[in-house]
């Protein structure tokens, strides 16, 4: 990947001493595996990563909305056990990518359930590059 490539983090209301939340998880495998996850979450039927979003309206021009952490272990959880009891992972991803997004799905787990346990609210927020953002702006048939 290059420097270029969006970046998701998860952003803690409050810190939990000793941890930095913003780098707990590596940026842009949470970026990649964002995608897998959603996926399985939504055929699950639980909250995507997409529900957690930091920003209720196109540029943040809403506000933060903080969400309580253990609604985010619910998502967690119920992706590494499907992803770990269903052979039909294999078709959404290959292997790599699936145990980059289990590493990233553990980081969330352990990250969101030390804020659970401090009732620390927590929001997903992502870096998209702003050069990619208007060449896709360009390309597209609205423009």
């Amino acid at each position: 990947m290059s420097a270029a490539d969006p970046k998701c983090f998860v952003r803690l209301k409050e810190p939990i001493p000793g941890v930095d939340h913003v780098k707990f998880i590596d940026q842009r495998e949470f970026a990649e595996a964002h995608h897998l996850i959603d996926t399985v979450a939504s055929q699950l039927g639980v909250e995507l990563i997409n529900d957690f979003y930091a920003y209720n309206g196109e540029h943040g021009s809403r506000g933060v909305r903080w969400h309580a952490a253990a609604d985010g272990l619910t998502t967690v959880r119920a992706v590494k056990e499907f992803n770990a009891g269903h052979d039909s992972m294999s078709e959404l991803a290959t292997p790599e990518y699936r145990l980059r997004t289990l590493n990233v799905l553990n980081r969330l787990e352990e990250l969101r359930a030390e804020a659970d346990c401090r009732d620390i609210r927590f929001c997903i927020t992502a870096i998209i590059n702003q050069n990619r953002r208007k060449r896709d702006a360009m390309q597209s048939p609205n423009s």
